[in-house]
């Protein structure tokens, strides 16, 4: 199957109120939202991305699979109950993510070991989550229930293989796993640095 919707190169897209509950079964690209590519400018408001499911594949909510110019502003939304094999509620391969006043909760990621971010995981690029609240997800075994940062693959795209994060009043509740990092995993990965900032 294929995302409920999907942001390719060279397009600027406003996704305003509403949102999207398919692809509930889950298949290896299914999912809410790709945005894909170069030169996006993407924006979602007001809207809700839950109850998504990929199999074999990450960023089951959205997932981010671009260059620096591929740029992603989230602002007044939902990400819930999503889930995938990294990044249950998001995934991040490059470009540029702003998150502004969102709720990201209760979204899991399989439970087999070496898995990232039942929330959100981002392997590089840059993000910047602003007034979020990270809460109840998690996975028996993920590495960061909250948020995951460590490099495992540049995407489909040319792109820094370095991270830099910065997490700005948040807060963070409720999230929980056997391994490491309950709310935030960071780590080098393949020797690409990580930076967060919180």
């Amino acid at each position: 199957g294929n995302p409920a919707i999907s942001v390719q190169s060279r397009a600027t897209v406003v996704i305003n109120n509403g949102g999207n509950y398919c692809n509930v079964s889950g298949s290896t690209s299914s999912g809410g939202i790709e945005s894909y590519g170069t030169s996006i400018n993407l924006t979602i408001s007001n809207y809700v991305l839950s109850y998504n499911s990929k199999t074999t594949n990450n960023g089951s909510g959205l997932l981010i699979n671009g260059d620096a110019t591929n740029v992603v502003l989230i602002k007044n939304s939902t990400i819930s109950n999503n889930n995938s094999t990294y990044g249950g509620g998001i995934a991040q391969y490059g470009g540029n993510l702003t998150m502004r006043d969102c709720i990201i909760d209760g979204n899991t990621v399989a439970s087999a070991t070496n898995k990232y971010g039942g929330g959100f995981y981002i392997s590089c690029g840059v993000a910047k989550l602003s007034r979020c609240i990270i809460q109840n997800n998690g996975g028996t075994t993920v590495r960061g229930s909250g948020i995951a940062c460590r490099y495992t693959g540049a995407g489909a795209f040319s792109s820094p293989r370095t991270i830099s994060l910065t997490v700005d009043s948040c807060t963070f509740q409720n999230n929980s796993t056997s391994a490491t990092g309950a709310d935030i995993y960071a780590a080098n990965g393949s020797g690409n640095a990580c930076n967060v900032t919180v």
